[in-house]
């Protein structure tokens, strides 16, 4: 019945990782490099609209299609505030191109600030208590001046946007819009 008792308290598991930094809506997220294929700057001209939802082209020809939203969307926030990309009326538009598997997905936010290798700590018990959409936010990194950048989880991105749509968006432009075929018709006959 005598003795002591220890409790020991380890702090929350942490993984260091190349991260994409990006600024929306006012707040500084990153995203890991791992799923990031490029980083564009386009005109708004550039989207394509299929079926009123706008497409970015991109690869070798530009015949891949990546469906285009803003993070404020992914995330379920107000849009109105500083933009989230989604000002396709104004100059450039600041753009992440995530990929999974064989989809992509370019994804529009205010800025892009560059690439660091940060200590990231999951927030999944913050996050969800906070009302964070789920599955969507992967962890926090701390910068300099004690800001804080909220981590994305790829999967989490592309499970929203494909919840929001009831079957997933083409990935290549269709070989009619492509390139217009041209017979000729040749008749050789005497009469």
């Amino acid at each position: 019945p005598h003795g002591a008792e220890v409790v020991l308290s380890a702090p929350m598991s942490l993984s260091r990782q190349t991260l994409v930094l990006l600024r929306s809506g006012g707040h500084v997220y990153a995203a890991p490099t791992s799923a990031v294929e490029r980083l564009l700057r386009i005109q708004p001209s550039d989207l394509v609209e299929i079926d009123a939802q706008p497409f970015l082209r991109h690869g070798p020809g530009n015949h891949d299609l990546a469906p285009y939203v803003s993070l404020p969307q992914l995330l379920m926030q107000d849009d109105s505030g500083e933009g989230g990309g989604d000002d396709m009326g104004a100059g450039q538009l600041s753009i992440m191109l995530l990929r999974q598997g064989d989809r992509s997905l370019a994804v529009g936010v205010d800025a892009l600030e560059g690439v660091r290798t940060l200590a990231v700590s999951p927030i999944a018990h913050l996050a969800e208590r906070a009302g964070a959409p789920d599955g969507r936010l992967a962890g926090a990194s701390q910068l300099e001046g004690g800001r804080i950048a909220l981590v994305l989880n790829p999967d989490g991105l592309f499970r929203a946007y494909l919840a929001g749509r009831a079957s997933p968006a083409p990935r290549r432009v269709a070989t009619a819009e492509r390139a217009r075929r041209r017979i000729l018709v040749v008749d050789d006959s005497i009469t």
